[in-house]
């Protein structure tokens, strides 16, 4: 295999069909400033040429030579849309056109037979998938993060049967289908449960020399997978989205994952048991939602899991015992969760236990003390009413002074009554006799 790579060089002009390197297989040209049109001409004329990376420069791309299996235009200044010279290599299995300011929607004529890995993180692209490799059967990576989709997570993703690495982190407002024919269910039930860990294949490896690099969001980190470690790599980012909803139990059949992230998003329901199946999962991530209900305690069964994460949602109960990789987490991977105890948090189970008793105790005090015994009630009134009429009496019966004024408060009272009322009623009658006439 011949290569050449001219990378951080200076350059400005440069024709290749001069020097006429017609074996070459893999040409590098990243971090040069070179004209980007004049280049792609020249090496038009090389027909062997397999590999092509023209990244970090500062020159547009008027034309893709033909023939060509990889293509890394990444972290250049293009602008506009994917070229639609793309969609007619139909040799092409490697396509990296991240971190651009390309915009407008992926095209549908991107359907190439033979690509395998795609990335298109960080562009401008929008609106929905439609149908862009709605027949890239042999796709393995599938990197759409921060762009600006809409719509929701396609259909034919469920016709990717090699699909290993999906990766939708902030791509929008994408959501998901929550029918039973859900594209995102589809790949669990027909891909990674029947198929268990994806490997991807690098037939393409021999013959080409660029290097597939996965970043993957877990615990707020950047985590790389890169070369051979990708062959023992499945897994499903869907963080930083606006899906809502319950977490579909059919997550669970997928037995291949290795990671799974679904945080900060909208969450809601019981975190699935059936997460217990994934027996290869090594990071699960489900913090910053509105998840309720307690931890499944058969997560402790995950014997693979390293990174667990169920922060900043509204579970309760205990959490799940401090054995096998659970006694490895700290009070980071639960915290924000107010009505969850237990270790490794703070909150003791027992003391919330004990509190939560003693204030419906408390409160059955309050509600027996509220209640009154009505015959009691009536028997102490009874007996109360009678003695204070018994003593009046005695006591007017006794003593003449207080008989003489007792009664001559009654006739004042009576007297006064008496003058109210019949002034009342002269003053009145003036105002009846004029309404009568």
């Amino acid at each position: 295999t011949i290569a050449l790579a001219l990378e951080w060089r200076n350059l400005e002009v440069l024709d290749l069909n001069i020097i006429r390197l017609r074996t070459l297989k893999t040409l590098n040209l990243d971090f040069t400033g070179i004209d980007g049109s004049n280049l792609l001409k020249s090496v038009g004329g090389l027909p062997s040429l397999k590999t092509l990376s023209f990244k970090c420069t500062s020159q547009t791309v008027d034309q893709v030579p033909q023939g060509i299996q990889a293509i890394d235009f990444s972290k250049n200044h293009f602008e506009g849309s994917i070229p639609g010279e793309i969609c007619n290599l139909d040799q092409l299995e490697f396509l990296d056109l991240s971190e651009n300011n390309l915009s407008g929607s992926i095209p549908s004529c991107t359907n190439l037979p033979r690509i395998s890995h795609v990335h298109l993180y960080q562009n401008q692209f929008s609106g929905p998938l439609t149908y862009a490799f709605f027949n890239s059967t042999n796709l393995v990576t599938l990197d759409l993060r921060e762009n600006q989709l809409t719509g929701t997570v396609p259909n034919w993703i469920s016709s990717l049967s090699k699909l290993s690495v999906l990766l939708l982190k902030v791509s929008g407002k994408l959501s998901l289908d929550s029918g039973e024919d859900s594209s995102l269910l589809s790949v669990g039930r027909k891909k990674l449960a029947q198929q268990g860990i994806f490997l991807i294949e690098k037939t393409l490896w021999p013959v080409i020399s660029v290097e597939e690099v996965i970043e993957f969001t877990t615990k707020k980190s950047y985590y790389t997978y890169k070369d051979s470690i990708l062959n023992y790599m499945s897994g499903v980012d869907l963080s930083c989205n606006r899906f809502t909803g319950e977490i579909p139990q059919e997550f669970g059949n997928m037995k291949g994952l290795r990671a799974l992230n679904l945080s900060h998003n909208n969450l809601t329901g019981a975190i699935p048991s059936t997460f217990s199946n994934l027996e290869q999962i090594e990071s699960l991530d489900l913090s910053d939602n509105g998840l309720s209900g307690g931890i499944p305690q058969q997560l402790t069964e995950l014997y693979s899991l390293s990174v667990f994460r169920v922060a900043y949602n509204n579970l309760s109960g205990k959490t799940p015992e401090m054995k096998g990789q659970f006694g490895t987490f700290d009070q980071t991977s639960n915290e924000g969760n107010p009505l969850l105890c237990g270790p490794p948090l703070r909150n003791n189970c027992m003391e919330k236990s004990q509190l939560a008793s003693g204030l419906d105790d408390s409160s059955d005090n309050q509600e027996s003390d509220g209640l009154m015994d009505m015959g009691a009630f009536c028997i102490c009134f009874g007996l109360s009413y009678t003695t204070v009429v018994v003593t009046i009496a005695t006591v007017l019966c006794i003593n003449p002074y207080w008989r003489r004024l007792w009664f001559y408060f009654i006739e004042m009272f009576v007297s006064t009554c008496y003058y109210f009322v019949v002034n009342s009623f002269h003053k009145l009658c003036p105002f009846f006799y004029g309404f009568g006439n």
